[in-house]
């Protein structure tokens, strides 16, 4: 009897591990008939970031490695593209994980269709000068004894450069911004101040070939 019963249980665990394996099947092609729809309705409406959006959902349970290289390289060159340079980073950073041999990410890696460098406008530092908001830059013409280092320097704007204010009775009392020192402290005299770069982040531009990547987006696309 209990011989059978294991007979049973044996032929239900084969039964069942078929099935999921056919399950598992059948969802890799689902998946990839998604990702094919996708990429048909994308060669009318290249410029859908909604399409995209989905196209990149889609790729993630996608199994066959030519398939999901193709359509994460398409994510990449249409992100780029619309100016979405965070998600066209994710959808290579799965490409280059997940699809490390195939030939799309061959193609993204050799076409050089984004160059980063130093950003021209600060050099790589992250950091510009700007004007003071405090003595906007203007260099006084300094009246009285003047040190040979403050000649070229910016005033206090709380006290004009004199270095103390009227307090009771007339008697002048040390100005509280500039501790005396006259010259505008927000900046050290000097009229500027380092803000964050306007243009880059950490000190890297990317110099974007639009057209080579047109010419790969539509190229994968028309596949």
């Amino acid at each position: 009897m209990q011989k059978f019963i294991v007979l049973i249980l044996a032929g239900f665990w084969a039964v069942g591990g078929s099935m999921d394996a056919s399950f598992a099947g059948e969802a890799a092609k689902d998946s990839a008939g998604s990702v094919d729809a996708i990429i048909a309705k994308l060669r009318t409406s290249p410029s859908d970031a909604s399409l995209l959006d989905a196209l990149a959902k889609a790729a993630l349970s996608v199994q066959k490695e030519d398939v999901k290289s193709r359509a994460l390289a398409i994510c990449y060159t249409g992100y780029m593209l619309l100016n979405r340079a965070d998600m066209a980073e994710k959808a290579k950073r799965v490409l280059d994980k997940d699809c490390a041999m195939s030939d799309y990410k061959h193609i993204l890696d050799t076409n050089d269709v984004v160059v980063v460098g130093n950003c021209e406008k600060c050099n790589g530092t992250t950091k510009i000068d700007d004007v003071c908001p405090d003595c906007r830059g203007v260099v006084p013409k300094w009246t009285g004894d003047v040190a040979p280092n403050m000649q070229n320097a910016t005033q206090c704007s709380a006290c004009q450069g004199r270095g103390s204010k009227p307090g009771v009775g007339g008697k002048p009392i040390q100005c509280a911004k500039c501790r005396g020192m006259r010259i505008c402290t927000k900046c050290n005299g000097t009229g500027k101040i380092s803000i964050a770069c306007k243009i880059c982040k950490e000190g890297k531009t990317r110099n974007v070939n639009s057209l080579k990547l047109r010419t790969l987006y539509n190229g994968f696309l028309q596949e």
